[in-house]
């Protein structure tokens, strides 16, 4: 048994220290001393320990590596999808005019057809002129939706709903958020002032009735075709479609034919009518009305009858700039009149006091400087009828008149073609210089007589006695 040797006090057996006064005893700081040297003199009998190899090294340090890539793909993802950098490639995109670009960051589904690179090409432009717009729209958009918003739509400066941005529902590889930018199309609305016209756009083609109604429209320079087929001619127009005055994502276009109805009259109204030389088998009557049909030219129309001695036919008429033609036929093909046979007495007798008359009527006609006195006497379409018209302007240039002394007839004889008939003339020419001269000259005409009336058709011979 052993006693505290402070206080005197028996020891517990197993305390280091006095129950009674608490002296710490001098075997229990033995104890910890012993223990406290053991622990220092145990680490220097361990063996040392083994280097990590290269291997487990480089281990560590790709692990080091690829989590720094990943954090870096993680924070350059992140960004790239943020709606800032979206804007930012949208707005490269319309500027560079990027088909490929637009694409990929646009939805063109509501289009309702496969987007063309022409059409694509012309959309973006038309974003690119109104770049203010969009620019504004976008950012106010994406501000909205990452507020919460599911949908914001972007308009034109006229109120037309242009673009459409909306959350995508699913995530990239589940972590970032995308976004739809939804192309949104327009309306077309077609009409025309002709029935019956054949629309194109777009290379789609369909018949319009009454009004024509065409969507998915992507606005920029686009522009709509028609066509009308009438029963004798074909008109053509295009006109250019204005998204400016679009309402509500409808733009309205008015196709104007420049045709009109021509009214036909003729003469005879048992004639029949022809177009571009083809019998359309329909009579003029008292007038007959043609068209839709271009005026300007490229229709030309004539009538045909048959007559008592065979098919006549009108002069060709163009249709350019009118609303009326009249075909006439000659009123001496329509009711040709039966010529007397007379005898030759009788025609050298009444042709020879027709020459006389128009010996002096010519000369009337230059004295006066006027042709149209004996423009009555000479064939419209003979040689004689220009030849005597110059020849009056040359006398009166030179201030040369005629009287007539004389004029005979000294042969007449009947061709196939008219009377040959041979004149003797004596004149009294007085020139400008105040002197006069007589001459005699032997000439000879080609006289016809048509509905029974006499018509010098050439002056075939002169010759001055």
């Amino acid at each position: 048994m052993k006693y505290c040797k402070n206080c005197g006090s028996e020891l517990q057996s197993g305390k280091g220290f006095c129950t009674s006064c608490g002296h710490k005893l001098e075997e229990a700081k033995s104890a910890q001393t012993a223990a406290v040297h053991h622990e220092n003199k145990a680490p220097q009998s361990r063996r040392p320990q083994k280097p990590m190899s290269k291997k487990a090294k480089f281990t560590w340090v790709a692990l080091g590596v690829i989590a720094i890539a990943l954090f870096g793909g993680h924070k350059f993802l992140e960004n790239h999808y943020s709606p800032h950098n979206v804007v930012a490639g949208l707005e490269e995109t319309i500027e560079q005019g990027d088909l490929e670009g637009a694409r990929d960051m646009m939805d063109f589904s509501t289009v309702g057809h496969k987007v063309k690179d022409k059409e694509l090409k012309s959309y973006l432009q038309f974003l690119k002129e109104n770049e203010v717009e969009v620019t504004k729209g976008l950012n106010e958009s994406f501000s909205s939706i990452t507020q919460g918003s599911i949908s914001e739509s972007i308009y034109t400066s006229n109120g037309n709903e242009l673009l459409r941005v909306m959350k995508d529902t699913k995530k990239k590889w589940g972590l970032y958020d995308q976004y739809i930018i939804e192309a949104v199309p327009f309306q077309l609305m077609v009409s025309s002032n002709m029935p019956e016209v054949e629309v194109e756009y777009n290379g789609t083609k369909k018949e319009l009735q009454d009004t024509l109604e065409i969507n998915g429209l992507l606005p920029g320079e686009q522009v709509v075709k028609g066509k009308y087929r009438g029963e004798y001619s074909e008109l053509a127009q295009k006109a250019a479609i204005d998204f400016k005055k679009a309402y509500n994502n409808t733009v309205d276009v008015v196709l104007e034919f420049e045709g009109d109805y021509i009214v036909i009259r003729s003469n005879e109204s048992d004639s029949t009518l022809f177009v571009n030389g083809k019998s359309t088998g329909k009579k003029i009557g008292n007038y007959y009305e043609l068209g839709p049909m271009p005026v300007d030219g490229s229709i030309v129309l004539h009538a045909e009858y048959q007559g008592e001695k065979g098919v006549i036919k009108t002069a060709e008429a163009k249709v350019m700039n009118t609303d009326e033609i009249f075909l006439e036929f000659k009123e001496e093909e329509l009711n040709p009149v039966e010529e007397t046979v007379a005898s030759p007495e009788e025609l050298s007798s009444s042709v020879g006091d027709f020459m006389v008359d128009y010996i002096y009527t010519g000369v009337k006609a230059m004295n006066q400087g006027d042709f149209s006195i004996v423009e009555p006497l000479l064939h419209p379409d003979g040689k004689a009828y220009p030849e005597s018209k110059n020849y009056i302007d040359y006398i009166v240039s030179k201030g040369i008149t005629e009287d007539v002394i004389s004029v005979e007839m000294i042969d007449a004889k009947n061709q196939s073609d008219g009377q040959l008939v041979t004149l003797r003339e004596v004149y009294d020419i007085h020139y400008s210089d105040g002197t006069t001269k007589n001459k005699t000259f032997e000439s000879s005409y080609l006289v016809k007589r048509v509905d029974g009336r006499y018509s010098v058709w050439s002056v075939e011979d002169i010759d001055e006695l």
